[in-house]
C-alpha cells in the first residue's frame, strides 16, 4: 500500500481469522498480509456502501422504491437477456 495508511487494531472472530489466512495461502499474491485482505474487504464494503447511497438517491428522484410491477417487468428484462446470451454461446461453440 503506497497510500497514506495508518495502523488500528481490528478484532475478529476466529473463522474470519482462519477464512482469511486460507485466502492468503491460496492467492499470495493478491493477499500478501492480513492488513492487505482486510483493506480490501473494507474498500469493497465502502464502495458498496456508496453505491447503495447513489441508488438510494436516484430512486428518491425517481418517485421511490421499485414497485412489484416494477420488479416483474425487470426480472422478465434479466430472464430474456439471460437466454439471449446463453443462445448466443451456444452459438459461439457450435461455429467454433
Amino acid at each position: 500500500m503506497s497510500e497514506n495508511v495508518k495502523r488500528i487494531n481490528v478484532t475478529l472472530p476466529s473463522e474470519h481469522i482462519e477464512r482469511i489466512r486460507r485466502a492468503m495461502v491460496s492467492e499470495p499474491a493478491q493477499y500478501p498480509s492480513m492488513s492487505t485482505f482486510v483493506a480490501d474487504a473494507v474498500a469493497e464494503r465502502l464502495s458498496d456502501a456508496e453505491a447503495h447511497r447513489v441508488l438510494l438517491s436516484v430512486l428518491g428522484d425517481l418517485g421511490g422504491e421499485p414497485t412489484d410491477e416494477d420488479r416483474h417487468w425487470a426480472e422478465q428484462a434479466l430472464r430474456t437477456a439471460s437466454l439471449a446470451a446463453r443462445d448466443r454461446q451456444n452459438r459461439e461453440q457450435i461455429s467454433a
